[in-house]
């Protein structure tokens, strides 16, 4: 009765964010004219096509917080040679922004590895980071 103990009681709401992430390929064109800018017209995936990557992630609606400290790698297979990435949707990081894309060099023929950092996603929020490479 004299330590306190009775009274050393405390509730805690722990808030997390709701990931989910996918991936899609597409074949942007069999003879590209520029692999990096062409729109998508699709075709097959022969030698000197140009295809696409997309990682998306999102922050579900119903998260009960911002997403943060997002990293996405993806390791490209060695039958491609990486051309370009971009993203979009995702914001900075106050902790570890900006949100920064690492690429391999251009012609990279193996274990190429595109790395996003820096970023956060709002409740809600869509981000995604597209890549392109060509077919060898």
């Amino acid at each position: 009765a004299n330590q306190g103990d009775h009274s050393d009681t405390g509730s805690f709401n722990i808030a997390s964010a709701s990931l989910s992430a996918s991936k899609t390929v597409a074949v942007v064109a069999t003879n590209p004219v520029n692999c990096a800018t062409d729109a998508v017209s699709g075709g097959f995936a022969t030698p000197g096509a140009c295809v696409e990557y997309v990682i998306t992630a999102t922050n579900a609606a119903g998260a009960a917080a911002a997403a943060t400290e997002i990293s996405i790698g993806a390791v490209l297979p060695n039958d491609v040679s990486f051309v370009a990435s971009s993203q979009s949707g995702f914001a900075n990081d106050p902790t570890t922004g900006p949100v920064s894309i690492s690429n391999p060099p251009g012609g990279c023929s193996s274990s190429c590895t595109v790395t996003l950092s820096g970023a956060q996603l709002a409740i809600g929020a869509t981000g995604t980071l597209t890549i392109r490479a060509t077919v060898r």
